[in-house]
């Protein structure tokens, strides 16, 4: 199916696909109503680094690291305790943790973002927030300042008694002297030295609307959703709909096309398969006696097993001690050679150029023998309809049955050219693949060009309930060509 017709499809069932995502989009509409509302808000906090302070150089870099680090502070665990604290009413960690959201996207600031059941309580949230990181920073600077300063206060202590013991004139005590002194600076400059600066710049504030539910906005997106999604369903149940029914595939074709089905091939079981080829080949020889000693097998398209087809009903055929050919005329992409393990050429090809080359034949079937395509033929369609080919045929007249695999009818007209050259014509089909309109396209084109479309052989469908009870000792040993 091409663009012109997908969308030719939706727009001859445009008011059941609109009238079904307005459905869709009211409902949703109605229940986003009913849905409790919850509120944004969002404050700014300013982060100032100690060495910014110390008057060393502070890449953009270092700074945003620095302000990453603490906005990954803001939502541990010790900092949404105190938050949750601070709340009115308090909350729990578990609480605060879902509606909350500290992030770094400038160097030097922090972005907090909350969400609550009211305007008021997203803000307040915000606002705790913040300050709980504000003071969890300073609890840690101080307390780092203070472990610093634990070794020395121990120090200068030390020192303070050892100068009480020591008497005014005692040599050593201008030596302990100087070394309380340096301590008593380092103490001071460690209390003095400047450390990582948190402030809340922007308070708490709100959007001016509550972040969700937006009954409108999610009706047309819901809306928009639901048009391309019930737009793609009704193609697809157009498509689904050209397909036959899983139930009596083969009557319900035969009823589409009005043509006999010829055999149904099973899918999976040898035996059963043996017997269906048995079928066909009773079908055929009691159909048309008088004149029906050349049969085409053609295929609407690649892949529903004409090549299996052909190969199989020839052997079958030759079973019964019958001379029978059969013929590759896929010139295109012949097969035939490599289901009964010969070479392709020389074959058809170049016997219809003049050489010397006969039929070879097939070793489990001794009353058949093959002609593969041969070598590869720029225009094949030429070749088919030339009167090399007609020769040719008319020269099998020692054989009882000529089968000929065919190329594709679809992009190719050498199936056309053979059939006409043919006494009769079958068409392969897949009752897996099968469409309405694709083989009632098919027939109607071998109709119209002439040939003799004598039924239709519907391969791989279901495997029938009952096995046959009887099989001579000869077919017993056969194995099916794939």
């Amino acid at each position: 199916m091409d663009l012109t017709e997908h969308l030719r499809l939706i727009y001859q069932r445009k008011w059941i696909i609109l009238g079904a995502s307005l459905t869709v989009a009211l409902l949703v509409f109605g229940w986003r109503t009913t849905q409790p509302k919850t509120w944004g808000a969002s404050s700014l906090i300013d982060v100032v680094s100690s060495r910014g302070q110390q008057g060393d150089t502070v890449t953009e870099e270092d700074a945003l690291f620095t302000s990453k680090s603490y906005a990954e502070l803001a939502t541990t665990r010790p900092v949404l305790a105190r938050a949750g604290a601070a709340m009115q009413p308090p909350l729990d960690v578990p609480t605060v943790e879902q509606r909350v959201e500290a992030s770094s996207e400038r160097a030097g600031y922090i972005d907090i973002s909350t969400t609550g059941p009211t305007a008021a309580a997203a803000t307040q949230l915000a606002d705790v927030l913040g300050q709980a990181l504000v003071d969890t920073v300073a609890t840690r600077q101080s307390q780092q300042t203070s472990a610093l300063l634990q070794p020395v206060q121990a120090q200068i202590a030390e020192l303070e008694s050892r100068l009480n013991e020591l008497g005014a004139t005692d040599p050593r005590r201008e030596t302990l002297r100087l070394q309380y002194q340096a301590l008593v600076q380092n103490a001071a400059e460690t209390r003095l030295r400047p450390v990582d600066r948190l402030a809340v710049v922007a308070p708490a504030h709100t959007g001016g609307g509550p972040l969700s539910p937006r009954p409108k906005r999610d009706a047309m997106l819901a809306f928009l959703v639901a048009l391309i999604l019930n737009s793609e369903l009704a193609v697809l149940l157009v498509r689904l709909g050209d397909r036959f029914g899983e139930e009596d595939v083969a009557t319900a074709i035969s009823d589409e096309i009005g043509l006999p089905v010829l055999a149904e091939v099973p899918q999976g079981d040898d035996e059963q398969m043996l017997e269906a080829f048995n079928s066909l080949r009773t079908n055929l020889m009691f159909m048309q006696p008088e004149r029906l000693r050349s049969v085409a097998v053609v295929g609407g398209e690649s892949g529903v097993g004409k090549t299996f087809v052909a190969v199989n009903l020839a052997k079958s055929i030759g079973r019964l001690d019958v001379p029978v050919v059969l013929v590759d005329g896929d010139l295109r992409r012949p097969a035939v050679h490599e289901r009964l393990g010969t070479t392709r050429s020389p074959g058809l090809k170049e016997m219809l150029a003049g050489n010397d080359v006969s039929a070879r034949p097939v070793a489990d079937v001794p009353s058949l023998q093959v002609l593969p395509a041969g070598g590869p033929t720029s225009d094949p369609a030429r070749v088919l309809v030339s009167n090399e080919f007609r020769a040719f045929l008319e020269s099998l007249s020692w054989a009882e049955t000529v089968i000929i695999d065919t190329p594709p009818t679809g992009p190719f007209t050498d199936a056309v050219a053979i059939g006409l050259r043919c006494d009769a014509v079958i068409l392969v089909v897949d009752s897996r693949r099968v469409r309405r309109r694709h083989i009632r396209r098919v027939t109607e084109n071998l109709r119209q060009s002439g040939v003799n479309l004598l039924g239709v052989v519907v391969n791989r469908t279901a495997p029938p309930n009952l096995r046959s009870y009887y099989r001579s000792a000869q077919e017993a040993e056969v194995t099916l060509v794939r």
